[in-house]
């Protein structure tokens, strides 16, 4: 899409895959120190365990460190750095002169969605994290300096269930599943376990095998996950989709999401109370917010 070449353009692309290349020359003193699930982390209390993590950390820890500190390294970070935040900026600044053309010279009030205090930046697993409180602090600088409001130009929104109901139909939306093939759909409801028919089950190992693999080559992955065994196979699920049964038609989930957080804050700021498929019930204040699970992946913004 626009912004994985605005990306390439900033030399983000070409820094990440130099990146990925080193880590692959030391894939096998990171398979010495992974364990059964994959990760390098210890989390034991087994002496022996912990002896040998030790022994193989120290056999090629100096000479990671020498890799990690060398001005190459900082260097490519920083070019990362500068390069995402370059097109978050220009992100920004298209919306706020789309607005500024839309409506010339009315305040604006920016809605930004958030799942909570205990919000966490990554969707579910094999998923990019999303900078949540980097793009939050752009939001905030790009749309503070035009609006005589300052910092409550930008207004935290609790988006919860925002992507799981419909705001023109107050009910449960249903996710949206790839079966034999990307253009063969399925629509189920979200709490449904979409688990694959026995006479689809060979088509549907098929398609996990290929997004596996395209999944490899869009995001410089090393490793692709091994596919479930056949008796779990479940449907892929279209993160971007979802299928409201009342109108009979799809929608977009983060589109949908974003339109409901801006009207939960204009309700806000008319002193209305918000819908009670919106409001968050109190035992859910004293969880890390478990209920989100589908708006933790991204924040949502609309103007």
């Amino acid at each position: 899409n626009r912004y994985s070449v605005e990306l390439y353009a900033y030399g983000v692309t070409a820094e990440t895959i130099a990146q990925v290349e080193l880590a692959g020359a030391r894939a096998a003193d990171a398979a010495a120190l992974a364990y059964t699930d994959g990760t390098c982390a210890v989390k034991t209390t087994n002496p022996a365990i912990l002896l040998n993590y030790l022994q193989q950390v120290k056999l090629v820890g100096e000479e990671w460190w020498q890799l990690a500190l060398k001005r190459s390294e900082s260097r490519s970070k920083m070019q990362r750095y500068i390069g995402k935040r370059r097109v978050v900026d220009r992100f920004c600044a298209k919306v706020r002169r789309e607005i500024a053309e839309l409506y010339p010279g009315v305040p604006v009030q920016v809605a930004y969605g958030s799942a909570g205090p205990h919000m966490a930046p990554h969707g579910p697993r094999g998923e990019l994290s999303v900078p949540t409180t980097e793009v939050y602090r752009a939001v905030v600088r790009h749309f503070s300096r035009v609006s005589n409001l300052g910092r409550d130009s930008v207004r935290i929104v609790d988006e919860w269930r925002t992507s799981k109901v419909f705001w023109d139909t107050g009910l449960e939306v249903h996710a949206v599943y790839m079966r034999r093939s990307k253009t063969d759909l399925v629509h189920l409801p979200l709490k449904a376990a979409p688990f694959a028919k026995p006479a689809e089950r060979e088509d549907v190992l098929q398609l996990h095998r290929q997004l596996g693999e395209e999944m490899q080559r869009r995001r410089f992955r090393t490793k692709v996950q091994a596919p479930p065994p056949p008796e779990k196979v479940m449907y892929r699920e279209v993160r971007g989709l979802r299928y409201v049964p009342e109108l009979k038609c799809f929608v977009s989930r983060d589109k949908a999401s974003a339109r409901a957080i801006a009207c939960l804050l204009y309700l806000e700021l008319l002193g209305l109370q918000r819908p009670s498929y919106y409001t968050r019930p109190r035992r859910a204040h004293a969880h890390d917010d478990s209920d989100d699970e589908d708006d933790d992946d991204e924040d949502d913004m609309e103007a």
